[in-house]
């Protein structure tokens, strides 16, 4: 099994491992919590990372292109199959037996750039697009 926290502190600069961990200075981080002097625990952090494992990147394409999410996992497999290895292709297409730990930082990085090839002419997709989408998505606001 690869280890999620080297992935992560591989892909430190990457905004997909922005949006896990939460510390990149656009992150909103308002439900970051201490449970003790040395831990954290971000609750949106964990939202972000449940969509990406049960829907990839489905709701981000569906909401961008303003098509259904059958639409989008369609699209998504179609515009990659020849440029992307078939493990991303399901993550991303939100196949939930492909998990963010079951992908090497080689397969994550790539999907920056799979991101920007899901685009529609005269549209932007990317990553940083994407986290976007996940941290207004998931942003816990306290009352």
């Amino acid at each position: 099994m690869k280890s999620l926290c080297g992935i992560i502190i591989f892909q430190a600069k990457s905004p997909l491992a922005q949006i896990l961990v939460g510390f990149s200075s656009a992150s909103k981080n308002s439900s970051t919590m201490a449970y003790s002097t040395d831990h954290y625990y971000d609750f949106n952090a964990t939202l972000r990372l449940r969509e990406m494992d049960t829907k990839g990147a489905v709701g981000y394409v569906a909401q961008t292109q303003g098509i259904s999410e059958a639409e989008a996992r369609k699209t998504i497999k179609e515009t990659l199959k020849a440029k992307a290895d078939d493990e991303v292709i399901r993550y991303l297409a939100g196949d939930p037996s492909v998990q963010l730990s079951d992908l090497d930082a080689t397969q994550i990085n790539d999907m920056e750039e799979y991101l920007d090839e899901l685009s529609q002419p005269g549209q932007k997709m990317s990553a940083e697009g994407y986290r976007n989408y996940l941290e207004d998505t998931y942003e816990y606001k306290y009352e």
